[in-house]
């Protein structure tokens, strides 16, 4: 988060007045009879003490800066604010620069209507940590905010970058869903035009949360481990993709698609051969067809996570892909068992959306911190488009940056771990016994899968 403070002209201080005296420079005769009259005026009205400027934090201090609002120089004409569009999480204002334009650009304040009402309809001051402010400089190099008069932008609150140029702000959080949020905007000053007064106040409000609604048994998603090994996942594999179900024949077709992953500059996939290898441990005999047993050793491969840097056909292993290929593989085969006669699992795992990622969660208990950036991407998304996203990752042989501003291929692995746990329990009365095959949904799946 940038805590920048923004970029402007001051006005100047020590100016000569009228008789050529600069006014920093002691009274004169004049200074003495301009004090007498004030004095005189200020009797007037009962000995209330009135500022040259108006009075009121803001007359005086913005973010930090000196800034009268009037002045012998004039002021800018306030900018107009809009409620242009608004999601769970963020609002996008439009800001319309006034007769006079924003040639510098302008700074937006927000804090809640609740915040606002609590604090009797009175803005914190601009030093207040509570206040959030963002500031688009029109003097910064490539700036998109020195607006003409009458000229248009829009911003988006919740989802600023402060990678373009002139942007800074002191809070970026992702909004909070189905709350009004108050917003109030200036135009900066320059060295021939005081900042503006601020705009009135324009309330807008976030779109209706939406609530997860999932409950234990509308998915069943399967692990890594589960793919890899054990009698229930080669059975699950038969039925879906062919073969002999009692496994004393080999029965099963050629060239039947079973999973891929990766994609761009490098491939893998995995498909049936029609010949069979014995998968039975010990003097038993089990034939499974050998492109399913090779998908089931490569799954249970692990290693560190990384992109491919070559094809596979019917490979034994992820190769470089490692542990981050092994979990792609499995979420590919978890989303085509959402919904799919031969395992009988609810549909449209696929479709579920990420929700309510904030900065600072974490995808493991020793896991490192998301971003703000992070949690507004990864909010919804798609477990669908999150596997997709890291397909492209796993098969751009480095020419594509991890998604979703993601620290490291091992955090993108943890992330799609937690997509294929997400209704893998098995004891959903917490009683310590099993009692259901899968179904059951983990802390992960609670907090951060929504319908769609």
């Amino acid at each position: 988060m940038s805590n920048k403070k923004p970029s402007e002209t001051t006005p100047n201080e020590g100016r000569a007045g009228a008789d050529g005296v600069p006014q920093s420079d002691g009274l004169n005769r004049r200074g003495l009879l301009r004090m007498a009259a004030a004095s005189a005026g200020l009797a007037a009205v009962g000995g209330t003490v009135l500022t040259a400027c108006g009075g009121g934090e803001d007359a005086t201090t913005v973010d930090g800066r000196k800034e009268p609002l009037a002045g012998p120089k004039g002021k800018f004409e306030a900018p107009g604010v809009t409620c242009f569009m608004t999601t769970e999480n963020t609002i996008e204002l439009q800001v319309c620069a006034g007769a006079t334009g924003a040639p510098a650009g302008f700074s937006v304040q927000w804090m809640t209507c609740a915040a606002l009402a609590a604090n009797n309809n009175v803005w914190f001051a601009s030093d207040d940590t509570r206040l959030c402010k963002a500031s688009f400089s029109g003097n910064a190099n490539a700036s998109n905010w020195n607006l003409g008069a009458g000229t248009c932008v829009n911003v988006v609150i919740g989802g600023l970058n402060d990678a373009d140029p002139g942007v800074s702000f002191t809070c970026n959080e992702p909004l909070t869903c189905d709350t009004c949020y108050v917003f109030r905007a200036f135009a900066h000053a320059t060295s021939a035009k005081n900042r503006s007064d601020f705009t009135a106040n324009r309330e807008c409000t976030t779109s209706a949360c939406k609530p997860t609604g999932f409950v234990d048994g509308d998915f069943c998603t399967r692990s890594q481990g589960f793919y890899s090994s054990g009698n229930a996942s080669r059975d699950q594999m038969i039925a879906c993709y062919g073969g002999d179900p009692t496994g004393a024949a080999c029965t099963s077709a050629v060239n039947v698609a079973l999973v891929t992953i990766g994609g761009g500059i490098f491939t893998y996939t995995w498909s049936t051969t029609g010949t069979c290898v014995d998968v039975q441990p010990g003097p038993g005999v089990f034939f499974m067809d050998s492109g399913l047993a090779n998908l089931r050793s490569a799954i249970g491969g692990g290693g560190g996570s990384s992109f491919f840097t070559a094809n596979g056909t019917n490979a034994t292993s992820m190769g470089t892909g490692g542990g981050l290929a092994s979990q792609a593989a499995a979420l590919t085969l978890n989303i085509a068992a959402s919904g799919a006669t031969c395992t009988g699992s609810p549909a449209g795992y696929g479709a579920a959306v990420l929700c309510k990622f904030v900065a600072g969660d974490t995808f493991k208990n020793d896991g490192s911190p998301i971003s703000a950036a992070t949690a507004a991407a990864l909010n919804s998304q798609t477990v669908s488009q999150v596997l997709a996203a890291a397909n492209a990752y796993l098969g751009g042989n480095g020419t594509v940056a991890l998604p979703y501003g993601l620290a490291s291929a091992a955090d993108l692995n943890e992330l799609v771990a937690n997509l294929n746990l997400a209704f893998d329990g098995k004891d959903w009365d917490g009683d310590g016994t099993d009692d259901h095959d899968c179904g059951g949904m983990t802390a992960f799946a609670e907090s951060h899968l929504c319908k769609p």
